[in-house]
């Protein structure tokens, strides 16, 4: 519909929309529902295009969504929702074909760049390099876009689709005919060892199964492999299925399945205050000795002060008794000793102690120079800048 272009000026001024443009009408306080209700009513009325209520409904969102300011904020379409959540989710309803498009010589060409396992495309026959040359009504042509053959194939699962390709060395166009369904992608296609004693896993696409399904395809290429973050922080041993750790070592001051008088005690008391919690990873555990060592600092100090608490520290005798074993803090890095192990996982994800290193003393640190007793500089010493110790 036609509508002048004039603007719309009411009689009380109070937020002007734009130059030139729209003005509102006093009355309603900026804090209330009404605020919007009376700029959507003007803009439906008075815009010098048409617009329909949802059109106006989504661009007012995608407003409100822009103006927070927040990088991790997005509001996204139907259309952009769903190839969203197909993305994260490795999940969609299909025919189980990866497509590209070719240009050799002529005009470009949609093809089958790859045919995923266990679906509807590899159970109907079709190889990789088939051309498409229909999908149900939608003609592919030299000007065809690749989605559109891609949202075509696409559907409900349990619905059908018919696709007529053209395949090297055949002289008739094949048609065949497809019941929709759940496509699983695979983020990862195959693993295998190459030269010596090397593990090669591709990754053809990031989803929420990747971490699991990259750990899966490292414990069937039967290699020992190392990562205390595997373990002891994302505890992947007891939330992945057997085998996917299998041959996973760490080295750690903690696991769940230290099995000391005093690992035992302090694993029956965190589980009964926090119930839910299926595995106590490092991070926790390391919260609980922070805790309790400055607890013992305080008590010996009679004092919440930092300089009394590092009087305490210069002793030697800061020091609990933690569930891994005796935990002391080095006076001159004030970094704590732990008891170390080496621990291996099964193939039924059980842990086992491959050696015991005993208690591991930080005074390296203070050997090259670092000694907080004397000089508190604050700084973060790394292997290309290291303490210089004071003469």
């Amino acid at each position: 519909m036609f509508r002048p272009r004039t603007a719309a000026v009411a009689s009380l001024l109070l937020l002007p929309m734009a130059a030139g443009g729209f003005l509102l009408q006093g009355g309603p306080s900026r804090t209330t529902p009404h605020l919007f209700d009376q700029v959507l009513s003007i803009v439906a009325n008075r815009y010098v295009d048409s617009l329909q209520g949802s059109a106006l409904f989504e661009k007012a969102a995608t407003g409100l969504v822009r103006e927070l300011n927040d990088p991790y904020s997005e509001l996204l379409a139907p259309k952009a929702n769903e190839d969203f959540n197909r993305n994260v989710g490795g999940r969609y309803g299909g025919v189980g074909m990866l497509l590209e498009e070719q240009k050799n010589t002529g005009p470009i060409r949609v093809v089958v760049n790859r045919v995923f396992p266990h679906t509807p495309a590899e159970e109907g026959g079709v190889l990789e390099g088939d051309q498409i040359v229909r999908v149900d009504s939608l003609a592919v042509t030299g000007v065809t876009k690749i989605d559109s053959v891609s949202n075509a194939l696409r559907g409900v699962a349990g619905t059908t689709v018919h696709v007529t390709y053209v395949r090297p060395g055949v002289a008739e166009p094949i048609k065949l005919s497809f019941k929709r369904a759940i496509i699983h992608v695979p983020a990862v296609p195959y693993a295998t060892i190459v030269g010596d004693h090397i593990g090669y896993i591709p990754l053809q696409t990031f989803n929420e199964n990747t971490a699991e399904e990259v750990q899966a395809a490292a414990a069937k290429l039967n290699l020992p492999m190392g990562s205390s973050i595997k373990v002891m922080l994302g505890f992947e041993h007891k939330r992945f299925k057997p085998p996917a750790l299998n041959n996973m070592h760490a080295t750690a001051n903690w696991f769940e399945e230290i099995n000391t008088p005093e690992a035992i005690d302090f694993k029956k008391r965190w589980h009964a205050k926090f119930p839910s919690e299926i595995y106590i990873n490092d991070m926790g555990y390391n919260a609980y000795n922070a805790l309790y060592m400055y607890k013992t600092l305080v008590e010996k100090a009679k004092s919440t002060k930092l300089d009394d608490l590092r009087k305490v520290i210069a002793t030697g005798d800061a020091c609990i008794e933690a569930p891994e074993g005796k935990v002391c803090i080095d006076p001159k890095s004030q970094h704590t000793s732990h008891r170390m192990r080496l621990i291996s996982v099964g193939p039924k994800h059980e842990v086992t102690v491959e050696k015991d290193y005993g208690t591991i003393q930080p005074y390296w640190l203070g050997e090259i120079g670092c000694d907080l007793t004397k000089n508190n500089d604050k700084d973060q010493y790394t292997p290309s800048h290291l303490p210089i110790p004071k003469k």
